[in-house]
């Protein structure tokens, strides 16, 4: 997700005319936030197109995303598959490929893989007409969505220099494995994506190559992770949907402590959170985690950390410090606008929510 900002980098990016739609392209280095890590990075880039190329974003059948212009949407919808409607915004994408790949999926439904004329590099993911994600052949560590180029900034700052583990639930495009293994060869990751035929298309269609440390399970995201052994991963990546929330069985503390038991000592888990005002969801979610977790932070787009707009929100819990004043002073080199919540609103949410427990 993303909000229209002046940002502190606007000198360093460079914009580029391609066809019809301006593109500005940054190139950003992002420290650690851990206190006690040595500063390390890699290059982010991020594509935001001035027209709405692809709005919504989601794994395991959410859609939501971004518009590309700057407005926060939390859902994307489309008026019917085939006539590239997707931004509620009332505009829609161009240009598209009359021949796009698709196959069905008996759960999901019809999963549609579409090139964009205009940008030949581009793929869109669809899946019943809604966007799924979307990856850029010629460059995997470019992001065409603000929201992935948020989690890519997040994930990056937490990660630690060198070999490290990941292990993401939900795979979609792979979009953000394909540019984290492009940025850093020697990480090893693993990627539950439960649609053999979701991960069929990554492959075929959206580039996805077979790479000795990227590993796919064809499985549910809690079985993958009980089955992991203790204090083996660096960082999870929660992006599970089913609609706008998070899959019951991956929201209660029983799981919470699940995933702090695979985690290494200084390792995070990232979640990825769609609400709105009064921001129950995140409020329920920030008391579960606080069960497994001694350390939580939340950061997103100005607007949603200021609790006045719906969107996505990232909750970072570790059982290590995580300071936010480091982490939003790393955030202000990133490629798009992101604030941190302010703690105490954070803790005034999870104070007035019940954690969620199994059964």
């Amino acid at each position: 997700a993303h909000a229209s900002h002046a940002s502190p980098l606007r000198s360093r990016l460079h914009t580029a005319t391609s066809g019809d739609a301006a593109t500005s392209v940054a190139h950003v280095t992002v420290p650690s936030i851990a206190p006690d890590q040595p500063a390390h990075g890699a290059p982010i880039h991020a594509t935001f197109r001035t027209r709405p190329l692809i709005c919504g974003v989601c794994t395991f059948g959410h859609v939501g995303g971004s518009e590309l212009r700057g407005r926060v949407i939390a859902e994307a919808r489309s008026a019917r598959p085939g006539t590239g409607h997707l931004c509620d915004s009332g505009q829609m994408t161009r240009g598209r490929d009359p021949g796009p790949a698709s196959v069905v999926d008996q759960t999901l439904g019809r999963l549609v893989v579409r090139r964009e004329a205009d940008h030949p590099s581009v793929r869109l993911l669809e899946v019943d007409g809604h966007a799924y994600g979307a990856v850029d052949l010629d460059d995997p560590r470019r992001f065409e969505l603000m929201y992935l180029a948020l989690f890519g900034a997040v994930v990056e700052a937490l990660l630690p220099a060198g070999p490290c583990d990941l292990l993401h639930l939900g795979g979609g495009a792979f979009a953000l494995p394909r540019a984290l293994a492009a940025r850093g060869p020697d990480r090893g990751q693993g990627v539950v994506e439960p649609s053999a035929a979701v991960s069929g298309l990554a492959e075929r269609e959206l580039g996805l190559p077979r790479l000795p440390r990227l590993a796919v399970h064809h499985d549910d995201a809690r079985r993958v992770v009980q089955r992991s052994a203790t204090s083996s991963v660096d960082l999870i990546v929660g992006d599970a949907f089913v609609g706008r929330r998070t899959p019951r069985h991956l929201a209660t503390a029983e799981f919470a402590a699940e995933v702090a038991g695979v985690l290494r000592p200084r390792g995070a888990y990232v979640l990825n959170v769609i609400d709105e005002p009064p921001w129950s969801h995140v409020g329920v979610h920030a008391a579960t985690l606080r069960t497994a977790f001694p350390h939580l932070l939340a950061v997103g787009p100005p607007a949603v950390a200021d609790l006045r707009e719906s969107g996505n929100m990232l909750l970072i819990s570790s059982r290590r410090p995580l300071h936010r004043g480091t982490l939003q002073w790393r955030l202000r080199g990133a490629p798009l606008s992101i604030d941190v919540l302010s703690s105490a609103r954070l803790a005034a949410l999870a104070a007035v929510a019940v954690p969620l427990h199994d059964g």
